[in-house]
């Protein structure tokens, strides 16, 4: 469950290290450390993305079961969409035509933490929506949840 804030990747190198790191191999020369980016987003809520439900079937056990799961969304308007210019990590080192990259982790996330409270729209590509404009659009999503609403979507019995 990548998109949660407790049993995440992100929170277990957290718990696990004083200063882990973010390594990412990437098979292009696109830097992509967006797992961390949404996770500071989630935290923080950020107004252009949201927690979304989706229903389905999934194999359990051999039977099929319907089954919730929950995915961190952003507003599909250009307004919200990734900035990739704004993404820089510590070091860059090229591997056969893609690369690798590491930082500290928790360096990383205090930037991006500290960029999105100075600026909701920090890394998008704007402009900026106001609060009304992203309601207005949040409301025509269907199967928007609210956190509480939630539901572990492992706990299958």
């Amino acid at each position: 469950m990548s998109f949660d804030l407790e049993p995440s990747i992100i929170a277990l190198a957290q718990e696990l290290s004083a200063e882990p790191l973010l390594v990412s191999v990437r098979d292009d020369k696109t830097v992509n450390p967006f797992t961390c980016v949404h996770y500071v987003e989630q935290e923080l809520g950020r107004p252009c993305r949201f927690m979304k439900r989706f229903v389905g079937q999934t194999k359990l056990a051999g039977q099929l079961q319907t089954t919730d799961s929950y995915f961190y969304c952003r507003l599909q308007v250009p307004n919200s969409g990734f900035d990739w210019a704004t993404y820089h990590p510590a070091s860059t080192t090229r591997l056969g035509s893609g690369g690798i990259y590491c930082c500290n982790l928790c360096a990383y996330l205090a930037q991006v933490r500290h960029n999105i409270k100075e600026d909701p729209w920090w890394g998008l590509q704007g402009p900026a929506l106001s609060a009304a404009q992203c309601q207005e659009l949040l409301a025509q999503e269907q199967e928007v949840c609210a956190p509480h609403e939630i539901v572990r979507m492992w706990n299958i019995t």
